[in-house]
């Protein structure tokens, strides 16, 4: 059957992957209680996932001063890089609650590690903490798979890798095919492979701008840098005698200009204001 609406996900305390979070204040849900000043959760996953985005549900009507994500590519005992922070937190106790939605830009990861920052004398209850799909170029995107493979449920574009649904070919060799609505700048395809028990581990994705081998986590990326309409991915796995693949992922190019300041030429009065008040269109 399909997967739920996010990433397979467990932790030490069950309680927080269950897939369920108060809803209602009298709602009797488990949840993790947290003490002040700084309380931290690590999540060691069973596979490497492509994330972009995680959210921490708080029960009741006391929210974190702060709630910081970390994460890591590697298996527990790698380094953790922050990625994003969340602060002015607000919850809705008539509501059970409330999300934090901490997003960053997707890339592979084997562990999370949350900070949850509170006041002094004040506890947090964590009941629910959700690995959303990866939104990426090709997320949702239709594909063609050559003749013979098995992916009943169309499960390459879905945004999660290491769930129970995967494409399959029967033999060492198989391709798809993806069209896009629009040219995308983009940086890389990431392909994610699935281990064939007992079998030896080497797979490989070519396509017109080069190949690559997969890691040891089964992702095999091929820089890209440019814009692409159409792709085409010849998946290879000699050493197995079968492809599997779970998730094929179109990375977007990183925008030099984001954050950066800009002006008009000539000036105009906008009819909007810009955050604060201000006047996009005046000269700086």
């Amino acid at each position: 059957m399909p997967h739920p609406p996010y990433q397979p996900l467990a932790a030490p305390e069950a309680c927080l992957t269950d897939g369920r979070w108060r809803t209602r204040p009298d709602a009797a849900v488990k949840a993790v209680v947290l003490s002040g000043p700084q309380a931290m959760l690590t999540l060691p996953l069973d596979g490497s996932r492509l994330a972009d985005d995680v959210r921490v549900h708080f029960a009741g009507d006391v929210p974190p001063q702060r709630v910081r994500l970390a994460v890591s590519a590697s298996p527990p005992g790698g380094d953790f890089e922050e990625v994003a922070a969340v602060d002015e937190i607000a919850l809705r106790p008539e509501d059970g609650g409330g999300f934090v939605a901490l997003t960053f830009p997707v890339r592979p990861v084997r562990q999370l590690r949350l900070t949850v920052e509170t006041r002094a004398g004040e506890s947090v209850a964590v009941d629910e903490i959700l690995l959303m799909p990866s939104a990426h170029l090709l997320c949702g995107s239709p594909y063609v798979v050559t003749d013979r493979a098995a992916d009943p449920w169309g499960c390459l574009t879905d945004g999660v890798a290491g769930g129970d649904e995967k494409a399959a070919w029967p033999g060492a060799r198989g391709e798809v095919r993806f069209d896009l609505p629009e040219a995308r700048y983009a940086k890389a395809p990431m392909v994610h492979f699935r281990r064939t028990e007992g079998k030896a581990f080497s797979p490989r994705v070519s396509s017109d701008a080069g190949s690559a081998d997969a890691d040891r986590e089964g992702w095999a990326t091929i820089p890209l840098n440019r814009e692409v309409r159409a792709l085409s991915l010849a998946l290879e796995a000699s050493a197995a005698g079968r492809v599997a693949v779970d998730e094929v992922a179109l990375l977007p190019a990183r925008n030099l200009a984001l954050g950066c300041a800009y002006t008009y030429d000539p000036p105009f009065r906008a009819r909007y204001p810009d955050s604060g008040g201000r006047d996009i269109g005046r000269r700086t």
